[in-house]
């Protein structure tokens, strides 16, 4: 049986998955801590949108095959930098409550999961 594309990329984007929502987790809640209570708040709603746009960006990376990654690679960053535009309008239409601990925790969450993903795009096959 041979296997498929998504046979190779599922491994790869649940391990991801799992590990980068636990990181966020970790993050939000640790980070909220420290925080007042209404910046806590814009630190969960900032994990939610990093970790929900960077899994889908995640996932558009992976399933690229090498003559399609860089154009997946570039949709995955117009998707984070829509997030973080989206985050920067919702926060200048008046939503002023947290917006320290959205914009931020969204910004530096975006960033390390992106550090994160690279970890997990190692190759599948041998390259010879």
């Amino acid at each position: 049986m041979a296997t498929t594309q998504a046979d190779k990329t599922r491994p790869r984007w649940l391990a991801y998955g799992f590990t980068s929502l636990v990181l966020v987790s970790a993050a939000v809640l640790a980070l909220g801590a420290i925080v007042s209570a209404e910046q806590a708040a814009g630190l969960r709603i900032a994990g939610a949108a990093a970790w929900s746009a960077q899994i889908l960006a995640f996932w558009l990376i992976a399933r690229a095959d090498a003559a399609d990654f860089v154009i997946a690679w570039v949709w995955g960053m117009i998707l984070r930098f829509a997030t973080v535009g989206l985050a920067v309008v919702w926060v200048a239409t008046g939503h002023e409550a947290g917006a320290k601990g959205l914009l931020l925790g969204l910004v530096g969450l975006l960033f390390v999961l992106s550090l994160l993903e690279a970890q997990f795009l190692g190759t599948t096959e041998n390259a010879t």
